[in-house]
């Protein structure tokens, strides 16, 4: 299973000017939190808080949105596909509080093939 994981902090982007990807507007999964299928989110001042009685699911069915401060520390890794572009993201928090955040791995599909970095 996995997690999702919404950001709304400012993210590292890369030195290409053709980029289209609107980072911030990415839904995000991860396995390196609970692999519950739990919603998560770093806040506008990179704070990681996870969305009570969550669900990917319950959040499509109603669930009512109220989040939480997740004070651990840890390393997150998350991912996503956008615009044909595989996009990685590296976050590191000490009790909840982001203190560092990098662009891992960000490259484009070509023919069906992902291209070396």
């Amino acid at each position: 299973m996995f997690d999702t994981i919404r950001c709304y902090v400012a993210m590292p982007e890369p030195d290409d000017d053709s980029c289209a990807v609107d980072f911030n507007s990415l839904t995000y999964q991860t396995k390196s939190l609970n692999q519950l299928m739990e919603n998560y989110r770093i806040s506008g001042d990179g704070v990681l808080e996870i969305e009570k009685g969550s669900t990917v699911l319950s959040s499509k069915h109603g669930s009512d949105g109220r989040f939480e401060e997740y004070k651990e520390t840890c390393t997150i890794e998350f991912y996503a596909i956008d615009e044909g572009y595989w996009i990685v993201y590296l976050a590191v928090f000490e009790k909840g509080k982001m203190i560092k955040m990098e662009l891992k791995d960000y490259r484009p599909q070509k023919f069906g093939r992902w291209e070396k970095a």
